[in-house]
């Protein structure tokens, strides 16, 4: 072997250098400004997932206050329906009854009495 010659055969270039020298290389500045496009592009899809997941936020949370409100409005009908019960006791003669059922009525009537007091 000469010293012109290398013990390795010569390699062909890799596909970046090929790429680089049929487009006549590249400048340094041009790079850059598709690094930056990237960049920006990326950004802007971060955007929108994000600005999606708030609005899924703000979704969940007025979701979150519809249910809190049909239940204080179940609440409210539940109550309700019990006071008209207990005003339907309050209201009712139970001298038909015997006298251990009639104790036990007129007992829950006392009670509705002081509640509504």
């Amino acid at each position: 072997m000469t010293k012109d010659e290398s013990a390795f055969p010569e390699r062909s270039c890799g596909r970046d250098v090929a790429k680089k020298a049929a487009h006549g290389g590249s400048s340094s500045s041009s790079g850059k400004g598709k690094a930056v496009a990237r960049y920006s592009e990326t950004f802007d899809n971060l955007s929108k997932k994000l600005d999606g997941l708030f609005e899924a936020s703000r979704e969940r949370i007025n979701l979150g206050k519809q249910k809190v409100e049909i239940g204080r409005k179940r609440l409210e009908s539940k109550n309700t329906q019990l006071k008209l019960a207990q005003l339907k006791v309050l209201s009712t003669d139970y001298g038909y009854l015997n006298e251990e059922d009639r104790s036990i009525m007129e007992k829950a009537k006392e009670e509705y009495r002081e509640k509504y007091r």
